[in-house]
């Protein structure tokens, strides 16, 4: 029995060390000077200033097409982030993402537009596997991206220049989308395409006729601690805004108060609640110009008792969001 493991034993080495060299091997006979260098070395072997190259193996002649295409395809993706908070220019984080989401259907449907244009260059079978090259020629990729930035270009301009606020997120648009091709422009050439547009210049176009000394309504929508809405017009009056009382403004100010009910507080007889103030900034058109929320919690006997607790944490946020405020 004992001879009969040491035997077994060894047969699995001896295989396993047999399947190792046979991996060895193959990689070795990859080398041979019969074999292409792409397949082994694409790096090296690829024309960089010409064409865009990967090379990807398959059970089949089809499986390696498609694998190196995928591959080839992987290179022009650059992660879509475009780094630019849409939240601080009053856009919901709702807004924002489908925003977001717009934009990378678009660019995934220019890319792949522009891969239509992949071929593939050569292929190589040895010991029952497929290899395939395929390239993308730079200088057909690179003026098509120019063009679609170009046109990019042209069409942020037209809106920009219209001046008309319900452009916004037109432009919004358009400018992110311009963002991720010119990162893949950079790829392929080295440098990008300059513009003397940003997307600060655009969304400042929500606040051309909002200037000191305009004249601004706090509305509060429903039952707003009155400390509160003369904290928010303190705010305004510092930043050089004119508080009225009749509809005839510039900008309107719209509060929305909250107050609930949370869990039982540790302590004997006190419950946590939550309070928070929603501050909506609007010119005279109805166009959203800013807004922000500020929020407290407190316990207490009832919500009036809790109230005067959180009221001045209530009032620091308020104060500090109010002093964020994206007005002139």
């Amino acid at each position: 029995m004992k001879s009969l493991i040491i035997l077994m034993l060894f047969s699995f080495l001896f295989g396993c060390a047999s399947n190792g060299k046979k991996d060895k091997d193959f990689e070795m006979n990859l080398k041979e000077s019969s074999v292409p260098e792409w397949v082994y070395e694409i790096e090296q072997s690829c024309e960089h200033e010409v064409y865009l190259c990967a090379s990807a193996e398959g059970d089949s002649s089809a499986a390696a097409d498609a694998n190196s295409k995928k591959s080839l395809a992987s290179i022009l993706k650059t992660k879509n982030e475009s780094n630019i908070s849409l939240e601080k220019f009053g856009f919901t984080a709702a807004e924002a993402q489908a925003l977001e989401l717009r934009v990378q259907q678009d660019v995934n449907h220019s890319v792949a537009e522009i891969f239509k244009k992949a071929y593939i260059k050569s292929r190589y079978e040895k010991d029952g596997i497929s290899f395939s090259l395929s390239v993308l020629e730079k200088i057909e990729a690179k003026r098509r991206l120019r063009g679609e930035i170009k046109s990019l270009d042209d069409q942020i301009r037209f809106h920009y220049k219209k001046g008309l606020k319900n452009s916004l997120v037109k432009m919004n648009l358009l400018f992110s989308k311009r963002i991720y091709l010119n990162k893949k422009y950079m790829i392929l050439a080295g440098e990008s395409i300059s513009t003397d547009m940003s997307i600060s210049k655009i969304n400042n176009l929500k606040y051309s006729k909002v200037q000191k000394g305009n004249k601004v309504l706090v509305r509060p929508i429903n039952d707003v601690p009155r400390i509160l809405v003369k904290k928010v017009e303190e705010i305004l009056s510092s930043r050089g805004f004119k508080v009225v009382r009749d509809n005839a403004t510039d900008l309107t100010v719209r509060l929305v108060y909250s107050a609930k009910d949370g869990v039982q507080a540790a302590s004997r007889g006190l419950k946590e609640y939550s309070f928070s103030l929603e501050v909506d900034v609007r010119d005279n058109s109805g166009d959203k110009v800013d807004s922000f929320i500020s929020a407290a919690k407190s316990s207490g006997r009832n919500k009036q008792d809790a109230f005067l607790k959180a009221k001045l944490i209530l009032i620091e946020k308020i104060n500090l969001n109010g002093k964020k405020l994206n007005i002139k």
